[in-house]
């Protein structure tokens, strides 16, 4: 089972206002979101509960993926782990992950989409776990309350797309002990920030 990240952030890795997007909705990155994270359609998505929250309630549970949420106060009615059913709730990041594992056979993905908890967690803990980090950096300076928390430099870029309209840089990261980056061919994600003069 693999297991990616998918995070857009702004200038100073902000990626969250009063618990919703800082930016307007763009509309090519969120069909790439849902385009990767659903896959073939036996993907799983794991976040924290204020992201669970943050989507629009006639959105919940995102279809045709199992949902899992981390929260230790959630309470929500019980149901099999169904693709559109409740979704699985965890009190740990760990006991979530141990699921996850016994269902290997069982999901192709796993996608960790929020919130800064979540992404801290993966990034700085569990990369050696992790396959790719699909961020979306968004051009422009935006109000942010919450902020993703991580070393650039421990990351590398090995792919980089440019969409001019929504002004957004899709960058594709590998961490730097990967084993696609044995010969240290990317530049580090710091070092690309710092290209764009975006840090």
């Amino acid at each position: 089972m693999n297991i990616n990240i998918a995070v857009a952030f702004s200038k100073n890795y902000g990626i969250g206002f009063k618990n919703n997007l800082p930016w307007s909705h763009l509309k090519e990155d969120m069909r790439l979101f849902s385009k990767r994270t659903i896959g073939a359609g036996n993907n799983a998505v794991i976040m924290g509960k204020n992201t669970w929250f943050s989507i629009p309630e006639n959105r919940r549970p995102l279809k045709n993926r199992t949902n899992i949420v981390i929260s230790s106060s959630l309470s929500l009615p019980s149901s099999s782990p169904s693709l559109d059913g409740n979704p699985q709730i965890f009190s740990s990041i760990h006991d979530a992950m141990s699921f996850c594992e016994c269902e290997s056979a069982k999901y192709h993905e796993l996608w960790v989409i929020g919130g800064s908890q979540m992404y801290s967690e993966f990034l700085n803990t569990y990369y050696n776990k992790l396959n790719r980090v699909y961020i979306t950096y968004v051009c422009g300076d935006y109000e942010c309350d919450t902020f993703i928390h991580f070393s650039a430099a421990d990351y590398c870029v090995e792919k980089e797309e440019h969409n001019t309209e929504e002004r957004c840089h899709y960058l594709t990261c590998i961490h730097i002990h990967h084993p696609d980056n044995n010969n240290k061919k990317y530049d580090t994600l710091e070092t690309t920030l710092k290209n764009f003069c975006y840090l």
